[in-house]
């Protein structure tokens, strides 16, 4: 339960680091760099085993690792063109809806993950609580040949996780694992590095301490994140389905809250409703 609990927390601390750094005006593009490049540093260094270059080239895991990662910086950058064309609130449902993905892959894949009626009716209500949470009437409008954008990052970032618990179900262990998330973070560092060169970023936007500063913290909560999640999936007491479903929920209700104490953002009725949804889906999943 501990680990589930410090990857929501993690995981909520990230936004509160995003919304920061837009309030700081440090762009996400310097931040996001800085953020892999100290999450590939932590896992590298947490690595309890052989670290030598052969012994990892011939891991069963590596060319995942590195996938997945280059999924992570894949998706970041469709999610800030999908809010510029397909519009903000289409895109924050379609990535928070996506966990369907995973929870349906884990119940069709863990075999020690079986359906119920009682896991479907608290899976039903964690989507309903992330849509009526994110919810916002929507004011821009919605051109309908980028429709697509928000479709991609549903099955996208669906598949994100899904990856994850694929790995940890087949390959990671507590040895693995750090060195596992290092190269899965060094993978979306190069992979954004290399889109920087294309576009020729310039180099002297990374010499700023308020940059360096949020992206140092950002790659430290990223790295727990994940780290504690594929922790929960190997190591909690609940399914790893429901380990998703209540994540995710987790982590929107983190966000809500941190939002409402640092940022003075205001909810609207209906995203107070989705929030009491989450907390009675966490509730039924964590008995189910």
């Amino acid at each position: 339960m501990l680990n589930l609990l410090f990857s929501i927390l993690s995981s909520g601390v990230i936004f509160a680091l995003f919304k920061l750094a837009e309030i700081k005006k440090v762009d996400n593009v310097r931040i996001i760099i800085i953020n892999y490049l100290t999450a590939s540093i932590l896992g590298f260094s947490l690595n309890r085993i052989d670290p030598s270059l052969a012994n990892t080239i011939h891991s069963n895991w590596l060319f995942l690792a590195i996938f997945i990662g280059v999924m992570f910086i894949g998706m970041f950058f469709l999610i800030g063109y999908s809010a510029q064309k397909a519009g903000i609130s289409v895109t924050t449902v379609s990535t928070k809806m996506s966990v369907v993905v995973p929870i349906l892959f884990s119940i069709l894949y863990d075999p020690q993950d079986k359906i119920s009626l009682i896991k479907a009716l608290g899976i039903g209500l964690a989507l309903v609580a992330l849509f009526l949470s994110v919810y916002k009437k929507r004011t821009e409008k919605l051109e309908m040949k980028f429709v697509f954008l928000p479709v991609i990052l549903f099955f996208g970032m669906g598949l994100v996780d899904s990856f994850v618990k694929f790995a940890q179900q087949d390959y990671l262990d507590d040895n693995n694992l750090p060195m596992f998330t290092a190269f899965t973070f060094a993978g979306a560092l190069f992979t954004g590095l290399i889109v920087l060169a294309v576009l020729r970023y310039p180099i002297k936007n990374f010499l700023s301490i308020k940059a360096w500063v949020i992206g140092i913290l950002l790659g430290s909560a990223n790295f727990g994140s994940m780290y504690f999640l594929v922790r929960a999936l190997e190591y909690g007491n609940f399914a790893s389905s429901a380990v998703f479903g209540i994540n995710n929920i987790g982590i929107v209700s983190v966000s809500v809250f941190l939002a409402l104490l640092f940022f003075k953002e205001r909810l609207k009725p209906i995203n107070w409703i989705g929030i009491l949804v989450a907390v009675m889906a966490i509730w039924i999943l964590s008995t189910a």
